[in-house]
């Protein structure tokens, strides 16, 4: 039986799970789902274009992971799932969260970066937290929601026209040796504003933390270099009809290199300053 779930902003109806999607109530959203889910056999035979796990078939896009499950993109508002046999349910959610609505949505012409998004407490619009591996994003957003921030996105932002950002605000990822957070109703958000965007930086600064604002060649630079999954785009021919709203972003939006002190991990007063600035904010730093 299929469920309905919030996320990206859209009303997805799934036979699947979507992990860090809010599951709705079927009458809730008294609209027509902007996404259908389903299972479905998926033939592969005429395959072509094929690059890494992603291959275009026909006018859609299909992705496929050994052992998990082929996923079709059949356009933009509806991805059949063929799992594959004794593949767990969680690794075709996983499957499905991180490679077939991704797919769906650069289909859709949105823009997607790999980056989480928060709006601190008090605020009306949202922050994104962008960095690479190792770089403490993971650790950025956890303290921020446990100071009462609001969570937009963990790891994946839609960026739509107007600059509204949404993602998948129901949990956090797991960083490094730690476990999944989920997190409470109340501080979830289903779409903000975007105000700014601050770019965690490896390596780490030998003394204090220290934040630059980048020049919008920079920022259009941030804004390529932290897409999701840019293959996809690449695919489907909208790599450089993509170039015009990148650079409206860029020169609307202010951008910052955010570099932490080598071994910090709880947010420091500079930092809660610097991220707060001018929004008259109350996010206290740890002790």
């Amino acid at each position: 039986m299929s469920r309905r779930y919030r996320g990206y902003d859209l009303i997805f109806e799934s036979a699947f799970d979507i992990p860090g999607a809010t599951e709705i109530e079927r009458g809730e959203a008294g609209v027509t789902p902007d996404v259908t889910i389903m299972k479905q056999h998926v033939a592969l035979e005429s395959w072509y274009d094929r690059r890494g796990h992603f291959a275009r078939l026909g006018r859609g896009m299909v992705a496929s992971l050994p052992g998990r499950a082929n996923y079709l993109c059949a356009d933009s508002n509806h991805i059949l799932v063929d799992p594959a046999p004794g593949a767990a349910a969680a690794d075709i959610a996983a499957g499905l969260s991180a490679f077939a609505i991704p797919a769906l949505l650069w289909m859709r012409g949105d823009i997607l970066l790999h980056a989480g998004a928060v709006i601190l407490p008090g605020a009306d619009a949202a922050i994104i937290v962008a960095g690479h591996s190792g770089s403490g994003k993971t650790t950025v957003l956890r303290q921020c929601a446990e100071a009462g921030a609001r969570i937009v996105a963990d790891d994946i932002i839609r960026i739509t026209p107007g600059f509204a950002i949404s993602g998948l605000p129901a949990g956090l990822s797991a960083s490094a040796g730690g476990s999944y957070c989920e997190i409470p109703l109340e501080q979830r958000c289903a779409v903000a504003v975007l105000d700014a965007v601050h770019v965690l930086t490896v390596p780490r600064a030998p003394e204090a933390p220290a934040f630059h604002a980048l020049a919008v060649e920079r920022r259009m630079h941030v804004l390529l270099a932290y897409q999701y999954r840019p293959r996809i785009p690449r695919m489907l021919g909208l790599a450089r009809t993509m170039l015009p709203a990148l650079a409206r972003i860029a020169e609307a939006v202010p951008m910052y290199d955010w570099r932490r002190e080598e071994g910090q991990v709880a947010l420091g007063e500079s930092e809660v300053a610097a991220l707060c600035a001018g929004s008259g904010l109350h996010l206290a730093p740890d002790a």
